[in-house]
C-alpha cells in the first residue's frame, strides 16, 4: 500500500512532478513553495532558513563589474500583482522544473550536478525575468487598453 503525500500547505495530493522537497525534509507543491519563497526564505513547516542572504562584506573579493552582474541575475522581484501560477506555468513550459526553482531560490546545488553550470543558471534567470517582464507588459498593456476604451465612451 503506497502512502499518499500531501502538501504541508494547501493539503493537496503531491505528484511526482509537482513537488519541492526542502533541505529539512518537508514536502510541498511547487506552486504552493514558490508563492512562500517569494515572501519568505524560510521553510513554511519549521522555519528553517532556506536562502542564506549573503552580507555585503562577503563579496569583498569580487571586483565591481562581477558583483554588479551577479545582482541583476539575483535581483528578481515580482511585479506585486503578477499572477505566480501563470508565472509558474510558463516557466515550467519552457521546460524547467520544481527543482529548478529551488536551485535558483535557495541557491544550493549539489557539487556533482553537471546540469547547474553558470550559464545555465544565468540562462534560468534571464529566462525566468523575461517571462516576468513579458506579463508586466501584458498587464500594462491592458492598462491601455481600457484608458482607451474609456476616452472613446
Amino acid at each position: 500500500m503506497s502512502t499518499v503525500t500531501e502538501c504541508c500547505i494547501c493539503f493537496e495530493e503531491i505528484g511526482s512532478k509537482n513537488n519541492c522537497t526542502t533541505p529539512c525534509g518537508h514536502q510541498f507543491c511547487f506552486v504552493c513553495m514558490s508563492k512562500s519563497l517569494a515572501n519568505n526564505n524560510t521553510c513554511p513547516c519549521c522555519r528553517a532558513v532556506l536562502m542564506e542572504v549573503p552580507d555585503e562584506d562577503e563579496d569583498s573579493d569580487y571586483s565591481d563589474s562581477d558583483s554588479d552582474e551577479e545582482e541583476e541575475e539575483e535581483d528578481f522581484d515580482f511585479p506585486e500583482d503578477a499572477n505566480l501560477d501563470r508565472i509558474t506555468e510558463k516557466f515550467m513550459a519552457k521546460g524547467y522544473g520544481p527543482t529548478d526553482l529551488m536551485v535558483m531560490l535557495v541557491g544550493r546545488i549539489k557539487e556533482r550536478n553537471d546540469k547547474y553550470n553558470p550559464e545555465t543558471i544565468k540562462k534560468m534567470y534571464t529566462d525566468l525575468n523575461e517571462i516576468v517582464d513579458d506579463l508586466e507588459k501584458q498587464k500594462d498593456e491592458l492598462k491601455l487598453f481600457g484608458a482607451e476604451d474609456i476616452r472613446i465612451a
